[in-house]
């Protein structure tokens, strides 16, 4: 794009383009050998599985995400699990289905795209792969956590707890279209 139009819309230009499956990687990534075909194999190991996210190391070597959930102590924002923990931290080195993957590095099935769309450009900064994977998991697809695949993210250690405008902008977005399915879903089994 000639201009900066903000993670969704740039990355909509590039979902649109492509033919086949398509990534979503930040120019801020370093990818370790066979990340990529690790991805692929996970997507492919199940015609459910619509969206496969990696492995993320700090530069440090610490686990920045390994799939993320809705934060606990913070419900109006989200994390990423196993955090700070090192890379060959058991858990983390297990493949998962996950609520979330992180638009910093995500394989999206071509199905997937020509079924939900491109991403939501209504997001101004944050929100829109957690929006993109709740919209794939309506639609029926499962989402998925490959820590076979291994990159490094050179986002900064602590964001900081201040949000800025367009970030807290995004949330009051999100909790407008997700609020009712987070708040209301039954997330008992049928047998209680």
């Amino acid at each position: 794009n000639p201009t900066n139009q903000g993670f969704a819309k740039t990355c909509n230009t590039g979902l649109m383009m492509a033919n086949g499956d398509a990534i979503l990687l930040n120019n801020d990534t370093e990818v370790q050998d066979g990340w990529l075909e690790a991805l692929q194999y996970c997507a492919y190991s199940s015609e459910d599985i619509g969206i496969v996210g990696p492995k993320l190391l700090y530069p440090s070597g610490l686990i920045q995400f390994g799939g993320g959930f809705r934060n606990f102590n913070a419900p109006k924002w989200f994390d990423h699990s196993y955090r700070m923990r090192p890379s060959d931290y058991g858990p983390a080195n297990i493949a998962k289905d996950v609520l979330t993957v992180t638009g910093a590095c995500m394989y999206i099935k071509r199905e997937v795209i020509n079924k939900i769309g491109v991403l939501d450009p209504g997001y101004p900064m944050a929100f829109e792969d957690v929006d993109y994977c709740l919209r794939a998991r309506k639609a029926g697809y499962r989402v998925r956590y490959c820590p076979e695949s291994v990159l490094t993210h050179h986002e900064s250690l602590t964001r900081g707890k201040v949000q800025g405008k367009r970030e807290l902008e995004s949330a009051r977005y999100f909790w407008e279209k997700w609020e009712n399915w987070f708040d209301n879903r039954s997330v008992t089994t049928t047998d209680g």
